[in-house]
């Protein structure tokens, strides 16, 4: 909702999560912000499961894509040495969907969180080991993204458990 008013004209912001929990709750939000305003119909939420190879998303590619909240850990659970796996296959849709000038925003749990199963309370204990396990390494990672064609511009840590990562198309795949 934040991003809105960046919204280009004719250009929409597209919400994507498997959970109907997180859609509702999501739905619910974006009608309280436009409670007084015209229904925005630049602002759209689709339950789906972003690692369905047959997930068909409208409107991209887009000049922003995010995935934030470490969502990129949910996608680790069958990783490969050989990065054919569910995770690579997200990230190459991510970086799919990223116009040839536009950006991909994402975070990741850090090294520290993982080690102390410092993620957020919503997650029980079992959850927590998983996340630990499937998040990737940093090195990991950034070999997924160059293989996947994406570039890093950025790598932050505003948090000591969170990574906040900025990249653009054009890694050397």
């Amino acid at each position: 909702m934040h991003l809105r008013p960046a919204v280009v004209p004719g250009g929409h912001s597209l919400g994507v999560d498997d959970d109907p929990e997180c859609i509702r709750f999501a739905s619910e939000s974006v009608a309280r912000r436009l409670a007084d305003e015209l229904a925005d119909a630049r602002v759209r939420l689709m339950r789906a499961d972003f690692g369905d190879p047959d997930l068909d998303l409208p409107g991209g590619p887009f000049h922003v894509v995010t995935c934030m909240m470490s969502t990129l850990s949910h996608f680790g659970d069958d990783r490969s040495s050989n990065g054919d796996d569910r995770l690579q296959r997200v990230l190459e849709r991510l970086a799919s969907l990223v116009e040839p000038d536009g950006l991909l925003f994402f975070s990741t749990w850090s090294r520290r969180a993982c080690e102390t199963e410092s993620f957020l309370e919503i997650y029980g204990p079992e959850d927590r080991r998983r996340l630990a396990l499937w998040t990737p390494t940093e090195a990991d990672l950034l070999d997924r993204l160059d293989a996947a064609g994406l570039a890093v511009c950025e790598r932050t840590h505003p948090d000591p458990l969170l990574h906040l990562w900025v990249c653009r198309r054009g890694g050397s795949a």
